[in-house]
């Protein structure tokens, strides 16, 4: 019995190929394997197309499509007031970087400084408004 178990050879007659593919699907038993969300049995694979229920009747609470579809959603962010009207005062569409911020800030004060107006009183207070409105978005926005 130990000589013939010494000689025996599982892969005996088989390529290289054929070797490596029947080592790759050890892992699994052999058993064929599907993407994570997917299986063999839902209706987008078993007959082509993608089953849509938007009443969501056939599904159960947080295990039905829409539900799924809203956890995928990114969360929106809700924008406070002062922010809003500084965003408004710096000519900036609401998600913007602290980057972007600097960059408007730095264009608009060296539009309306003083010493690049002569002196004028309505760039002054054009410019104190948008100091106030760079200090909230500072303060709010991060990095």
């Amino acid at each position: 019995m130990r000589e013939y178990n010494a000689k025996w050879d599982f892969f005996s007659g088989m390529n290289m190929a054929e070797i490596e593919a029947y080592q790759k699907g050890n892992p699994t038993w052999h058993r064929p394997t599907w993407r994570l969300g997917e299986s063999p049995g839902s209706p987008k694979t078993a007959s082509g197309f993608e089953w849509v229920d938007p009443m969501d009747i056939v599904g159960a609470g947080d295990f039905s499509a829409r539900a799924n579809r809203e956890a995928r959603r990114p969360p929106e962010k809700k924008i406070d007031p002062e922010s809003k009207l500084a965003f408004e005062e710096l000519d900036i569409e609401p998600p913007a970087t602290l980057q972007e911020i600097k960059t408007r800030y730095k264009q608009l004060v060296k539009r309306f400084h003083p010493d690049a107006n002569g002196g004028d009183k309505t760039a002054e207070e054009h410019l104190k408004r948008i100091n106030r409105a760079y200090s909230v978005l500072k303060a709010r926005v991060t990095a």
